[in-house]
């Protein structure tokens, strides 16, 4: 049996290729987008800080043509015998695809926060930003580092910061399993279908699946928030509110990601 590490790291080497390909083109992009800044004058601020905007503007759509890039290789991996000939357990062939989609889009954030800090080199070339980095680094010299870094802190909750994470992540999983639902049970009630009729046929399951979808997620979300909320002192609802948004993602996560193994299990072949 193969283990789960070892596919793990197949399959987000397949989606780092697609990460390096955003990130060259958000570079291109950039610069570019930078070039015409300079030659129309435009006003958009600093001259030397012109790329690093540009960056951070095209980072937001990177990130959109990630989203859609890592969830269809998702769905392209459970096509092919190539993947599901591997032997491993559908499940962890589930678990590993949607996890090294999310470690990869991690992977493009961390590169593009480093790309964005080396924009900001030029500024080092300024006699006067260097002045006022210099006064600056002269102040906290002067000042306790203790209490300094107690007073960050006190602004960031750790349990926040936590909590955030943990929605962030949740939320990613459920947007992978929520495609992933739409896409197998499409292709399994449309192979029961006549197969002339089979590409409309799945595109009308597809759109009704997406309207039923909505509507039980919807009452599936509002449901668990209320069970959540009475489970929970009404004198701490305001600290208790992220947790409880996070149960719900948990859960739908769950019920979707049971559904998807048990299509991947039962009905769906690679070809």
């Amino acid at each position: 049996m193969t283990r789960f590490i070892d596919l793990f790291d197949e399959l987000f080497k397949t989606k780092r290729r697609g990460v390096h390909l955003i990130i060259l083109l958000q570079v291109v992009a950039a610069i570019v987008l930078t070039i015409w800044a300079l030659i129309a004058k435009f006003e958009i601020g600093e001259p030397m800080l012109y790329f690093w905007e540009m960056m951070a503007a095209a980072s937001v759509f990177a990130d959109l043509a990630y989203v859609v890039v890592s969830t269809w290789q998702n769905e392209r991996i459970y096509k092919y015998q190539t993947w599901r000939l591997i032997p491993i357990s559908p499940t962890k062939t589930y678990v590993a695809n949607i996890l090294s989609g999310f470690v990869a889009g991690v992977y493009l954030v961390i590169i593009q926060i480093g790309l964005m800090l080396i924009s900001l080199l030029p500024l080092l070339t300024s006699k006067d930003i260097r002045i006022q980095i210099g006064d600056a680094a002269h102040h906290l010299k002067k000042v306790n580092t203790h209490v300094l870094w107690s007073k960050f802190w006190a602004l960031f909750s750790w349990q926040d910061l936590l909590s955030f994470l943990i929605a962030f992540f949740l939320f990613a999983i459920l947007v992978y399993s929520a495609v992933s639902t739409i896409d197998l049970s499409s292709k399994t009630i449309a192979d029961f279908l006549p197969e002339k009729f089979n590409k409309i046929a799945r595109f009308c399951i597809i759109l009704v699946l997406i309207i039923v979808g909505d509507i039980l997620l919807s009452n599936l979300s509002d449901a668990v928030n209320g069970f959540l909320n009475s489970l929970m002192d009404p004198n701490h609802a305001s600290t208790y509110g992220i947790w409880i948004s996070n149960g719900t993602f948990c859960i739908i996560d769950i019920i979707l990601s049971g559904v998807n193994i048990w299509l991947l299990r039962a009905y769906h072949e690679g070809k």
